[in-house]
């Protein structure tokens, strides 16, 4: 009833708009700090974005696009629902507390919308030693530097290869040599030949070095991402999944994304460089950047495209690695498609599930939520004593952690997982067809 009350108190107007930023909140998309953040606009659209700011400091939202950036308004709420911030998108910086933040953009004119969110936080130090850090998003400049400075930089796990811009520009007639190491990476630049440094990671730290040539020189330091790699699309008409890239000449990699629901037969992905492309490409299709279990590499086309075609692949995420040698800016189209496989179906510990194998073909199943350390003994019995079949167990592709290859339809894996999660079964026709069963049992 209070509560009741103390709302009747409120204009109509200031109700509707708090209920406005509660929806607003909840369909709010999270964004990391020095992340590049794109979207189409229509007059009257309001896009939410949420992000943490790590440390005490003054940020900014900086547009990619000053002209388009004039047709955006901005508000900046702290966790509390405060506003922090409320004018055009282009901005002086503000004084922001560490913690979570809410940012609105209203189009006030049909238009494209791209931003990164920018803080004059971290630092470099002069002690290899004792490096000072260095965050997504982090602006630093410093004037007359004499001797090497130092910062860790750390990258946070997203869940997919993301890639780290370095930006970095010097005072005039002065040169600085950049150097970033860390795991799979070694980068080495001179503000003489470029302004920025670019190389993909699914996380970590790196070690950041900025060595002027003389003494009493200047620079401003940038960390930027790159946002989540674009998707490959499967379904549709070609005109509508081909892919218009290009390999910029200080980038030697560009990796795509392709999401998979269910079990498909094949997909296929093809890149077709320019015709006055003057480097060398190469393609790969992995399940991680780093450290991944599936590899597939393209083959040379007589047609001069690279063609990449999978096999079989179970549900998950995938990634399109492009990659460049000859720090050549390079144009090229990319493609996917696929055939789907038949529906992946659900198996539960202790129930048998019955099916039909034709020659060549296969079956797949999910066993979902098996516990770390669970004893699983999996069976496959058929009568169809002329047919040969097969069966594989995994968590990931390749399905080849276990396997039972026996001569016969009757196959039996055994296994103590090694992991929570979910684990697939394959059985698979050899030669022959026939009806079967499978169970998991504990």
């Amino acid at each position: 009833m209070l509560v009741a009350l103390l709302l009747s108190a409120l204009p109509g107007s200031l109700l509707a708009k708090e209920a406005e930023r509660a929806t607003a909140q909840e369909d709010a998309t999270a964004i990391l700090l020095g992340e590049y953040v794109q979207q189409d606009a229509a007059t009257g659209d309001v896009f939410s974005f949420v992000i943490y700011l790590p440390d005490e400091g003054d940020y900014m939202i900086s547009p990619d696009d000053d002209k388009a950036a004039a047709n955006f308004d901005a508000s900046i709420f702290d966790d509390q629902g405060e506003s922090v911030y409320e004018g055009p998108l282009v901005m002086e910086a503000i004084s922001l507390e560490a913690g979570e933040y809410t940012i609105e953009m209203t189009a006030r004119a049909d238009d494209f919308l791209s931003f990164f969110v920018l803080g004059m936080i971290g630092g470099m130090s002069d002690s290899e030693r004792e490096p000072d850090k260095l965050f997504p998003g982090s602006v630093y400049s410093e004037e007359d530097v004499s001797e090497a400075r130092y910062a860790t930089v750390n990258i946070p796990d997203v869940g997919y290869p993301q890639e780290v811009l370095l930006y970095f520009s010097v005072g005039e007639g002065d040169t600085f040599w950049l150097s970033v190491e860390g795991e799979s990476v070694s980068k080495y630049a001179s503000s003489d030949d470029t302004e920025m440094v670019r190389f993909y990671t699914e996380g970590g730290d790196y070690s950041l070095k900025m060595e002027p040539a003389d003494r009493r020189s200047d620079f401003t330091l940038i960390v930027f991402l790159a946002g989540a790699p674009v998707q490959l699309e499967l379904d549709g008409e070609i005109e509508d999944r081909l892919i218009e890239a290009t390999l910029a000449d200080n980038a030697d990699t560009q990796i795509f994304h392709i999401r998979l629901d269910d079990v498909y037969d094949d997909v296929t992905v093809t890149l077709t460089p320019s015709e006055d492309a003057e480097s060398e490409l190469s393609m790969s299709v992995v399940d991680r950047y780093v450290d991944g279990n599936y590899y597939i590499y393209s083959e040379a086309q007589d047609d001069g495209s690279l063609a990449a075609s999978t096999g079989a692949l179970l549900p998950g995420d995938y990634y399109v690695v492009v990659n460049g040698y000859d720090g050549v800016e390079t144009a090229y189209t990319l493609s996917a498609e696929g055939t789907p496989g038949a529906p992946i179906l659900a198996l539960e510990l202790d129930e048998a599930a019955q099916g039909t194998l034709e020659e060549g073909s296969v079956q797949y199943y999910r066993l979902d939520d098996v516990a770390a350390g669970t004893f699983v003994r999996i069976t496959l019995a058929s009568d169809a004593e002329e047919s040969d079949f097969d069966l594989h167990v995994g968590m990931a592709q390749p399905l080849d952690q276990w396997s039972s290859t026996a001569t016969g339809p009757n196959e039996e894996v055994i296994l103590v997982a090694p992991g929570d999660g979910t684990y697939y079964v394959q059985l698979s026709s050899y030669s022959g067809s026939g009806d079967y069963e499978v169970v998991a049992e504990e």
